[in-house]
This record gives structure tokens, C-alpha cells and sequence, in this order.
């Protein structure tokens, strides 16, 4: 898969089991190691980024991948952005660093905790903002701080 990171860099994503890889598992397939040494090749011929996604991975990324999850519903593209409300926020952690959720819910009081929350989704799926994700749960705990331009 093709993916856009925070820092504007492309990155093509191979997701596989990890015996599948491994020439010492019985498991292990010629096919899929021959793909994923051909896209990797691919890629550095091309100055892409390139990374492969095993099952261990993902096991061991339970949180963020949980995180996630709960990100994606407050995502949507089909309605029109909050441009005012967008705006409070990056200029609130542009003057005040890197801060939780929790923090601009408390200091924006004019918009409502959805909406700050929606809009703090929306910013991180954008790539203008980051955030803790993989080490802290989704909520009023969660820090995030804007991209360096």
C-alpha cells in the first residue's frame, strides 16, 4: 500500500506474515519473499521509503492500531472543514508547544470536546499534527504537537 507520512514522505507498505519470510519456517513462501525483495528493490531504484508489516508488528503495536480505531469515526471528508476551530487550535499549540488533549479541551471552552477532538483527528490524519498514538491511549492523555514546517 501507498501511504503519505506526517513529513510528507511516501512510503510504500508491504503487509506479510512474518513466516512466510522467514527461509527457516515451514511456512516460508519463495513468492512472497521474491515480492517483497522486488518491491524493495523497486523502491530504492525509485528513492521510495519502504517498510514491510508482519503479524509481529502488528501484535506488537496493539495500542496504536487500537488508537486508531477509535480515530478513524471522527474522520470525514465529506463535511466542510472548521476552518475558525482548526485555526484555535494550531495557533494555541503553536504558542504553547507540544500539549494533551485533554489541556486544549480545557482551554478552547468555546467549541465542544467533539469538536476539538474531531478536529484534533482530522489534523493528525492530515499529517499537521503528531502525536503520542503509539504509547498512550486515545483520550484526554494523549499529547500532540504541530509538524515542523
Amino acid at each position: 500500500m501507498w501511504t503519505l507520512d506526517s513529513n510528507k514522505q511516501e512510503v510504500f507498505i508491504e503487509v506479510k506474515y512474518t513466516a512466510e519470510l522467514d527461509p527457516n519456517s515451514t511456512d516460508f513462501s519463495l513468492r512472497s519473499y521474491n515480492q517483497v525483495q522486488s518491491q524493495q528493490l523497486w523502491c530504492e531504484m525509485n528513492d521510495y521509503h519502504y517498510e514491510i508489516h508482519t503479524d509481529q508488528w502488528i501484535y506488537n503495536n496493539r495500542l496504536y492500531i487500537k488508537n486508531l480505531r477509535k480515530i478513524i469515526p471522527y474522520i470525514d471528508k465529506r463535511k466542510p472543514k472548521n476552518e475558525v476551530g482548526t485555526q484555535k487550535i494550531l495557533h494555541y499549540l503553536s504558542t504553547s508547544g507540544k500539549q494533551t488533549i485533554g489541556k486544549i479541551e480545557e482551554t478552547l471552552k468555546e467549541m465542544s470536546k467533539h469538536q476539538v477532538r474531531e478536529l484534533i483527528c482530522n489534523l493528525l490524519f492530515d499529517g499537521v499534527l503528531c502525536s503520542n498514538i503509539d504509547s498512550c491511549d486515545f483520550g484526554i492523555n494523549m499529547e500532540v504537537w504541530s509538524v515542523e514546517p
